[in-house]
Parts: C-alpha cells; structure tokens; sequence
C-alpha cells in the first residue's frame, strides 16, 4: 500500500498494487482521517518550485510513474519515463539533449537506480541525480540514504517532490555520483 498526497487539494491518493502474474491491479482504498494527516513541514509550506529542466524519472510502479510524471509536467518540466533502470539507461543513452536530473526509485527489478547512476556516470556526466524509496532499509547503509539532499522517501507530497527535484538542481554539486556505502544487497 503506498500513498502520494497532492498539497494543492490536501488529498491523499491512496492504493493497493495487487500483482498477479505479470499483471498489477491498482486498487484505491478510502483516504484516510484527518487524524492521519502529517503535520506540516516549512517545507511543505514553501510554493512549489517549477522549472523548465529534463528530468529522467525511472520508477516501476506504473501507478506512481504517472502520477510523478504529471506533478512534474505541471510544475514546467520535460519528463522522460522509464520503467526501470536498464529502459531508463537506454533512453538515456539515445536522448540527444541534455538531461538535467536523474529521478529514480532505488530499489527496482532488472538495474537499480544506484546501478543506473553508476552506468549513466560517464554517457551523462553533468546529470544530478535524486534518488527515491519506499524501502531505503533495503539498502546498505540505508540511515546514510536517507540523510542525503538527493534522496526523498516516498510516500511524499507534491510540494515536497518539487522541492527537493529544484534544490538538488540548484545545488553545487556536479554530475552524477553515486554516495559511497549506498549499494543495493542485490544490484
């Protein structure tokens, strides 16, 4: 069960991917109360930062894909999608512009997103990267992922994405990096 809650409308998008086979059924379920809601954060109160960058967004919730994709697309940005790490690899690889950031889940079948940040090092050398989990303790040295700037754990809002997506492409660092001790048990 996951949740991505739009600031805007303060409405929590809630569901439930059912995978059968090599079909997913998305459910949605009954948001949740009041009383669940998150306090505020002056993050969360900040307007949604927009941008006109390529951003590469790698995520195999097709659910959560889309939703993401449209988030960004609002807030001004080009959005290239893949569904996994070896799809986002090859489109990168053909993409002939520049990609400004690298959006992608960490822990995703066939090529993580910290091994599609290790491939993409030299054929996108100036792409910052933001990473994004649902499951950082799946990860070794997951309490280093999550204090990271370029990392956002999911579930989170759409103020709270764009933020993050605009601080890490304002930020000082250069290109695309993997964080030392953030590897994925199995790659």
């Amino acid at each position: 069960m996951g949740s991505l809650r739009n600031c805007e409308t303060e409405r929590r998008i809630h569901y439930r991917i059912e995978r059968s086979g090599t079909r997913d059924r998305v459910q949605d379920l009954p948001a949740r109360g009041a009383g669940d809601a998150q306090t505020d954060s002056p993050e969360q109160t900040r307007a949604d930062p927009r941008g006109s960058e390529t951003i590469l967004l790698v995520e195999d919730e097709a659910f959560l894909r889309q939703k993401i994709c449209e988030v960004l697309e609002s807030a001004g940005y080009r959005v290239l999608v893949a569904e996994d790490g070896e799809e986002g690899f090859q489109l990168a690889t053909r993409h002939e512009r520049q990609i400004h950031l690298l959006l992608t889940d960490v822990v995703m079948p066939n090529l993580s997103g910290l091994g599609l940040t290790n491939r993409l090092r030299t054929s996108c050398p100036g792409t910052k990267t933001l990473y994004m989990s649902g499951y950082p303790d799946m990860c070794e040295g997951s309490e280093t992922l999550r204090s990271q700037p370029n990392f956002i754990q999911k579930p989170f809002t759409q103020e709270e994405l764009l933020c993050r997506a605009r601080d890490v492409l304002d930020s000082n660092t250069t290109g695309i990096a993997a964080e030392p001790g953030l590897h994925r048990a199995n790659n």
